[in-house]
Formats: structure tokens, C-alpha cells, sequence
């Protein structure tokens, strides 16, 4: 276990063609399978995709495949508990790892060991520099902003994950805040927005059948009012998460409501769920815009 430095968290629902990939893009990588393990979680009732896991555990020596009964997110908790790496790092399902992150991981654990930064990887969808900026707690949300409800950039020392008691959540729709949270006094936050992974061709049809706009317009918002209220981030930063999170919301009324993207969320409620914190008339008004915006741009490109 000394040598043991990573931990690659992948819980799942079993989507075969998702996980699969995501593990054959991480064995294809060329790091001694003693530096890192790979741990699957699956809260799914997918046969076949349990079959194929077995089959895959047996090809390589450091998969640990378990089935789970946590609900929903909670997942992601159950594969953090089974980790031993030094450095416990989640991966969504469907996002396949670039040639070289593996190893581009296995570098920043050795070169923080010692101060043990927290560190979120954003994947190129924040616009700062790649490199590894320092932050305190406030400026690290005030540039994450909506990403901070975002799991699938979080990585945290196995010590800290150890040491959080998870008898505080502050949502079961976002535990990773559970293990974000404890440590805004820590003194180093690193964002590392160099981009290390890839999202595969989705099916939204075989996502998550949680409320959407419950998730994003109440229960995420909750959370960051929360933290307002006891000072940990200031009202610029909230403020900004706000509003981030309204131009978010009205881009998902457009594809599930307006355009009726096939899907596999909950939309009901949406109307109570927006007036919670924002104005839901405001929201669809903002929809429309956007819809009409979509279509004069794709009419003038297509006659110029």
C-alpha cells in the first residue's frame, strides 16, 4: 500500500458502453498497475453489465469491482471508502482518459505529497491557465462557480477523506461537497484546468432519473446559501454562482423543455423549483431568447 498511489473512483448505474471504454482507455495507458488502483462501485441492476466486470477483473490485477446498495450520487461515497490510494480521485463514467493523465496524476501526486493541496481538475472548461494556481477557499469557488456542483473534477487526499465525518451532509445530490466543505481552512486550493479526459457520445436517455430542476435550482443553490451564510465563501462569490447557475438553468429549459431533448430526468415541478431562488417566467422568457438567438445564427450561416 505504500506504493500505492492513486485511487481512480468510478461508481455507476451499469451502462456497459459507457464503463467499458472509460476502463479500456485507462488500461491502454502505459503506468505500472501498482502505482494506482481502478475501483467500480455499481448501484445498477444491469446482469450483463455485471457479468462484464467480473470478465474484466480477471484481465487485469488492480480492478475492484463491487456491487452496491447506495442510492443515487451516494455512490460515489461507497467506491471512496473501498480506496487505498494515496490520492482518491473520481471519474464520471463516461469520460474516457486522454493518452498520458494517468501519468500526468501520478506527477502531481509526487510533487504534493508533502503539503497535500486540495486539488480540483476542471478539464479545460475554466478560462485560467492549465498550470497549478494556488488559491484560497473563497477565490477557489469564486472561479469554479457552477463547477463546484460538478463531482467528476474531485480529487482529495485519502488522509482527508479519512478524517471527514460524514454525518454532516449538506446534500445527498452532492456529496462531494461532504469532502470539500471540512477543509476551507486548509490554506491551499489548487485548480488544475488542464484537460485530461473526454466525454463519450451521450444517450441523455440513460442518465440519472433524478428531479433536474429540483437538483440545480433548489438543492444546489441550498448548499451555496448555506456556506454564504456561515462566511466560508463572500456575497461576490455567491453572487457570481448565481448567476452562472441561472444562465445554466435557462439553458436547460431550452433542451428539455422547449426543444423536448429526449431524456431521462424528472421535469416535474420545474415551475415551483425556479421560483425558489430565480424567476421561472424570467428563465423561459430567457429560453425563448436563446431558441430564437439559435435559429436567426443558423439561418444567417446558412445563407452566408
Amino acid at each position: 500500500m505504500e506504493d500505492l498511489k492513486l485511487s481512480l473512483c468510478i461508481p455507476t448505474n451499469g451502462v456497459t458502453e459507457w464503463v467499458i471504454p472509460v476502463l479500456d482507455s485507462i488500461y491502454q495507458q502505459d503506468v505500472d498497475q501498482s502505482l494506482f488502483e481502478v475501483i467500480v462501485t455499481d448501484n445498477g441492476n444491469n446482469q450483463k453489465f455485471k457479468k462484464r466486470m467480473h470478465e474484466y477483473e480477471k484481465k487485469v490485477t488492480n480492478l475492484v469491482y463491487k456491487e452496491t446498495t447506495a442510492k443515487g450520487f451516494t455512490n460515489q461515497i461507497s467506491a471512496f471508502e473501498l480506496a487505498r490510494g494515496a490520492l482518491i480521485k473520481f471519474v464520471n463514467h463516461r469520460y474516457l482518459l486522454l493518452p498520458g493523465s494517468l501519468q500526468y496524476f501520478i506527477d502531481f501526486i509526487d510533487a504534493h505529497q508533502d503539503t497535500k493541496p486540495y486539488v480540483y481538475f476542471s478539464n479545460g472548461v475554466l478560462a485560467i491557465d492549465h498550470q497549478n494556481v494556488t488559491y484560497n477557499f473563497n477565490d477557489f469557488a469564486y472561479h469554479l462557480s457552477l463547477h463546484l456542483s460538478w463531482s467528476a473534477g474531485i480529487a482529495l487526499w485519502n488522509d482527508d477523506f479519512k478524517a471527514v465525518s460524514l454525518e454532516k451532509n449538506y446534500s445527498d445530490l452532492f456529496p462531494h461537497l461532504n469532502f470539500i466543505l471540512p477543509y476551507t481552512n486548509k490554506g491551499q486550493y489548487i485548480i488544475d484546468n488542464k484537460s485530461l479526459m473526454k466525454e463519450l457520445k451521450t444517450d441523455d436517455r440513460k442518465k440519472g432519473k433524478y428531479k433536474l430542476f429540483d437538483t440545480f435550482a433548489v438543492e444546489f443553490m441550498n448548499c451555496m446559501k448555506q456556506i454564504s451564510e456561515q462566511g466560508i465563501i463572500d456575497q461576490k462569490t455567491y453572487q457570481k454562482i448565481w448567476q452562472d447557475n441561472q444562465k445554466s438553468l435557462t439553458e436547460l429549459y431550452l433542451s428539455y423543455c422547449i426543444l423536448k431533448k429526449p431524456c431521462s430526468y424528472d421535469l416535474n415541478g420545474k415551475e415551483e423549483a425556479l421560483n425558489v431562488y430565480y424567476n421561472a417566467k424570467s428563465i423561459k422568457k430567457d429560453a425563448y431568447k436563446l431558441f430564437f438567438v439559435k435559429i436567426f445564427r443558423k439561418i444567417f450561416h446558412r445563407n452566408h
